[in-house]
């Protein structure tokens, strides 16, 4: 399963990462398999990193549809679906990745083997 020194890894091959923070892996609360998504910054980002990325998520074939958001100080990777959650969601309404992580575990599940696959592709130079 992957872990946050994986994420954190292929988010340093593209540069020096200030703040990040993630959802994968089993939730140690209900063993359940939480839907991933990557949110984090780079000290000082670049436009051919965020190119780079758009590429890479854009070009990515996997199991599920994925995203990647330049839109906010925060960058984000996650599912299409996942996104569509958030936008679907009321303002201020908190329980997107947990309501998503009760209804379809096996969607969990297949993202979550996408992200590892994802993360290899970033991790290449």
């Amino acid at each position: 399963m992957i872990d946050s020194a994986d994420v954190l890894h292929a988010l340093r091959v593209r540069g020096t990462v200030q703040w990040f923070r993630m959802s994968v892996g089993r939730d140690p609360l209900d063993a359940l398999v939480r839907p991933p998504m990557i949110a984090w910054r780079y000290v000082d980002p670049q436009d051919q990193v965020r190119d780079d990325l758009q590429r890479i998520v854009a070009a990515f074939e996997g199991d599920v549809e994925w995203v990647v958001d330049f839109s906010a100080r925060n960058w984000v990777i996650m599912p299409q679906r996942l996104s569509r959650e958030f936008a679907q969601a009321a303002e201020g309404y908190v329980g997107v990745l947990t309501d998503l992580k009760c209804a379809d575990q096996e969607f969990c599940i297949r993202a979550t083997a996408d992200l590892g696959a994802l993360l290899e592709r970033i991790r290449e130079p």
